[in-house]
């Protein structure tokens, strides 16, 4: 619906502009190798991973006036797990929470995710231990950690590419802030 001379117009706008931002913001915005390794050993504390581990969990809720029903039931799969039945298979068929649905895996789940008492249980088991029984407030439970990792800090290596980027993007933002001014400026 335009003309080809407008539609031509466009396109060269189009180009000119790409052809600014790519001079005067673009290849003016450099980060250096030392800078990035400098802000890596300035800001150690945030390439830090917190210990973490993989939860499997079995709840079965306790509703007023049928705590024995709920007792009975857990100890029952419990029996089950110890002789060898699969967690996975007990906890879709059995687990009265919104993770039944994935066989009672939690995932990957960081230290200060979980309510402190389960947190204190789940960081003390050893990994494929499986926990007896606890009763905490939204039932009883059975855990099991599948495997543990302890605190670790990335190396620079590691996080490299992401450093690079992130001050590559700020220092971008913080030209076109710039060039905008100067363009206001002249204007």
């Amino acid at each position: 619906e335009i003309s080809m001379q407008e539609f031509e117009r466009r396109i060269e706008r189009d180009l000119l502009l790409r052809k600014i931002s790519k001079l005067e913001l673009e290849d003016k915005v450099r980060v250096s190798e030392g800078e990035i390794r400098a802000h890596y050993e300035q800001n150690k504390a945030k390439f830090t991973l917190p210990e973490s581990l993989r939860l499997l969990r079995i709840v079965v809720k306790v509703t007023p006036g049928r705590e024995v029903e709920a007792k009975k039931k857990i100890d029952e799969l419990y029996t089950k797990l110890k002789v060898g039945a699969d967690f996975g298979e007990i906890a879709y068929k059995f687990s009265e929470d919104e993770y039944r649905v994935m066989s009672g895996d939690y995932g990957t789940v960081h230290r200060g995710q979980l309510p402190p008492e389960l947190e204190g249980i789940v960081f003390a088991a050893r990994p494929r231990e499986l926990r007896s029984p606890v009763k905490l407030d939204d039932g009883w439970q059975i855990i099991r950690v599948e495997n543990k990792q302890s605190e670790r800090r990335l190396r620079y290596e590691e996080v490299r590419a992401k450093i690079k980027t992130a001050l590559h993007q700020q220092r971008e933002k913080q030209r076109r802030i710039d060039f905008i001014t100067e363009l206001k400026s002249v204007a």
